[in-house]
């Protein structure tokens, strides 16, 4: 599933992928720190509580062709959701 779904992540994403650090991380952010005057200060604590669910489960389902994400991401991301 990852090899098809990483053409689908934005360059600069490096949280758990591969190939990808936390080091390389701040390096990029070291250097937009440069190119960009202004900064986006955001908390996403809560994001994944208020994501739509039936819509995340809808774009993974279109990016794969197993079941077993239908399951995983039921049974584990989402546990504790009302």
């Amino acid at each position: 599933m990852e090899p098809r779904l990483e053409e689908h992540f934005h360059e600069d994403s490096y949280g758990y992928r591969p190939g990808k650090s936390a080091r390389q991380a701040l390096d990029r952010a070291r250097r937009r720190c440069w190119d960009y005057p202004w900064v986006v200060d955001l908390d996403i604590k809560g994001f994944f509580d208020t994501i739509d669910h039936e819509l995340l489960m809808r774009a993974l389902q279109k990016h794969t062709v197993t079941s077993r994400v239908d399951f995983d991401a039921r049974s584990h991301a989402f546990r504790g959701r009302a």
